[in-house]
């Protein structure tokens, strides 16, 4: 089990150019494509490979000097690596971070434990999904969106309907 970014979103002290052709150099066979701009900046780039992105990046607007630029799925590994690697002083607004069991037994082991930790810290517990027939798959939310940490538990097997993966938690 190796832990792994599932989301990466910072905030980079430097000229959009140089991010974006960082992005594009990294990314083979992309390009960046104008995107639609959100969150009150005023200009947007998706990094783009063909249908796919790869990651968006936004500056400019009332959203101060820094450039926005965030990645997800399977992509945020290599998005963060390169963020990292070239960038070091930049600021971390977002990271999800993932890590994957598929074995008989794990959501049970997993989710006596996030609410063994939810009880332990008095933290909020929300119950999602098939807990009756246990067919359609199952979440645990531990802690608030808007606190600095919060879990995420559930049966990512059944949630893309893996059938010979019933077991694969996130």
């Amino acid at each position: 089990m190796t832990a792994k970014f599932d989301w990466y979103t910072a905030s980079i002290p430097t000229k959009p150019q140089w991010v974006i052709d960082c992005l594009t150099s990294d990314f083979e066979f992309s390009e960046p494509l104008p995107a639609t701009p959100k969150q009150g900046y005023e200009r947007a780039v998706k990094i783009s490979r063909g249908e796919t992105t790869l990651a968006t990046v936004m500056w400019g607007g009332n959203t101060g000097s820094n450039v926005y630029a965030s990645a997800s799925g399977g992509d945020a590994p290599a998005f963060s690596a390169v963020i990292r690697r070239e960038f070091p002083g930049h600021g971390l607004i977002r990271a999800d971070v993932a890590l994957d069991f598929d074995e008989e037994g794990a959501w049970e082991s997993l989710s006596g434990l996030a609410i063994a930790t939810a009880d332990k810290f008095g933290l909020k517990v929300d119950h999602h999904g098939d807990f009756h027939r246990q067919q359609n798959g199952r979440t645990i939310n531990i802690g608030s969106r808007t606190s600095a940490a919060y879990k995420r538990l559930y049966e990512k097997g059944k949630q893309l309907k893996l059938e010979d993966h019933p077991h694969w938690v996130r």
